[in-house]
């Protein structure tokens, strides 16, 4: 349940370089005027204008629109978090263009939101709005047509960072050291690391992560999710275990065989498997191409599931048997080949 501490405390983290770039923002991951997962934005309609643009608004041209769209898309890859135009009214997200009064200001973005609460510990609505403005004065030239790797280009990637949550890096409770805050560590910077860029920059990558675990709103990770929200460095790893395995005719082996000290290999992302690898007698396999050719016997010194089912099913009486009782039985010598027998089931098992 939604609380009002909820939307007005910072999600921070416990990585500072995360922490300069988190805003209370929108809060779209408590929203109730999304549609799961989807945002809906509208080129054509908008309510309260701000006060810091002329009251002579426009609707985007054909460039901006197509520049919107994909960054839009990248936003959607890179998140989770889908978007979908609409002309209806009821849009969160809006996109126009004016004279934005500050003359040094290329582009704005203004956040407004309402809610609805029985008490500070259930809010029972919470509807944010986004507008994001374009110059069309001082900076009409670059903005008017922001293709990709143009100022215009990257001013858009900067207003929907706000959009979805980004702050500047120079600003608030936490700020980046002079020396990072440049745009080849964040689009959210004032200060230029080079040519204009076309996506986001590492910091800005990690934050998003934060706040979305690329799952977009509602998912596994991120902000108000099942997980809750996990820096990159710990939402990727691999884990690795040792293993001993019966390799049947293929990629591996001629014929049936015991092969050790083989590694399984798994990428995990997020919470989902991105990669996984088998590494044996010097090479890395996919796991993809060989997974029928082999059953795991050991893992990490142990029988594997799949091998204690086999037992089982084989040698009703030496179910949940364990590896160490079996080498007290038959000896070291016999291992291998009881192992192979009792994965064919055409032998004895001991006894």
């Amino acid at each position: 349940m939604t609380s009002l501490a909820d939307l007005q405390t910072v999600p921070y983290s416990s990585d500072e370089r995360v922490n300069a770039l988190l805003d209370q923002s929108a809060a779209w991951n408590f929203a109730t005027n999304t549609a799961g997962n989807t945002i809906y934005y509208t080129y054509d309609y908008y309510l309260n204008l701000s006060q810091s643009v002329d009251s002579q608004v426009y609707r985007f041209n054909p460039s901006q629109i197509e520049a919107t769209e994909k960054v839009l898309d990248y936003v959607s890859s890179i998140t989770g978090v889908q978007f979908e135009q609409t002309t209806d009214i009821g849009a969160a997200l809006f996109f126009l263009q004016g004279d934005i009064f500050e003359p040094n200001t290329t582009g704005l973005t203004e956040i407004s939101y309402s809610y609805e609460y029985f008490s500070e510990d259930e809010v029972v609505a919470y509807e944010p709005l986004a507008t994001v403005y374009l110059d069309t004065v001082e900076f009409a030239d670059q903005n008017t047509n922001p293709y990709p790797g143009s100022r215009g280009y990257e001013t858009l990637l900067h207003e929907i960072g706000h959009v979805m949550g980004l702050k500047h890096p120079f600003e608030g409770l936490f700020q980046l050291e002079d020396e990072l805050d440049t745009t080849a560590n964040t689009v959210m910077s004032y200060t230029s690391g080079g040519a204009p860029t076309e996506s986001y920059q590492q910091y800005d990558l990690e934050a998003l992560d934060w706040l979305y675990g690329r799952d977009g709103l509602g998912g596994l990770y991120g902000v108000n999710s099942l997980y809750g929200p996990l820096l990159s460095s710990s939402a990727t790893q691999a884990r690795v275990r040792d293993m001993t395995v019966i390799v049947d005719k293929g990629v591996l082996a001629e014929q049936p065989v015991i092969l050790s000290s083989v590694e399984d290999v798994v990428l995990v992302t997020y919470g989902v498997v991105s990669e996984r690898l088998i590494n044996a007698l010097g090479q890395s396999f996919r796991y993809e191409d060989i997974s029928s050719l082999y059953q795991p016997v050991l893992v990490n010194g142990e029988f594997s599931a799949e091998f204690q089912n086999e037992i089982a099913d084989a040698f009703p009486d030496y179910a949940n048997i364990s590896y160490e009782d079996v080498i007290n039985l038959i000896g070291v010598d016999n291992i291998n080949e009881l192992l192979i027998a009792v994965a064919g089931q055409d032998s004895n098992f001991v006894g």
